[in-house]
């Protein structure tokens, strides 16, 4: 369900993961995204974003906005951290997924590949050209440049009843 929506339905959870979609709001969009998780998560509650993330604020490649993402925006780390305290979010884990994301990006273009013919009847050429370099070229980004993919792991409120290990991450 789209978070504009059931951050209005009254519901609340302990747990909530956004995986994959924060990039997709649109930096104009956080604030309603952050208040959508303020009311849905319960006092103490946790809320892991899984989210690609850059080294630096900067605006989206212009080729990526045109042809794959449009609308899309992709946060530094520091911009989502700065954003958590005017929710009373509080962070108790970050993680780095850099490597892992550039290995997942090169078995889905391995993929990609093992289909093309099939894309190409249904799309044509430029679009598997399209989609060869977008695989290809983000899988090299997250292997050399400011591209990572983060975990951030916050509680609204603070939590003093997680563990004092990271066991609580995995369960």
């Amino acid at each position: 369900m789209d978070y504009r929506v059931l951050g209005g339905s009254g519901r609340t959870f302990d747990k909530i993961s956004s995986i994959g979609m924060f990039e997709h709001v649109g930096q104009a969009n956080y604030p309603h995204f952050m208040l959508a998780l303020q009311k849905l998560l319960k006092k103490g509650g946790l809320t892991l974003l899984h989210t690609i993330t850059h080294l630096k604020e900067g605006p989206v490649n212009s080729w990526i906005e045109k042809h794959i993402f449009p609308g899309g925006y992709i946060p530094s780390l520091r911009e989502i951290i700065g954003l958590l305290p005017d929710y009373d979010f509080h962070v108790i884990d970050v993680e780095s997924l850099r490597l892992h994301y550039a290995m997942t990006l090169e078995r889905w273009a391995e993929n990609y590949e093992k289909h093309a013919d099939k894309v190409r009847e249904m799309y044509g050429d430029r679009f598997v050209r399209m989609w060869r370099l977008y695989l290809r070229s983000c899988a090299a980004s997250f292997r050399v440049s400011g591209l990572n993919v983060h975990q951030i792991l916050f509680s609204k409120g603070l939590n003093n009843d997680l563990t004092l290990t990271r066991r609580h991450l995995y369960i």
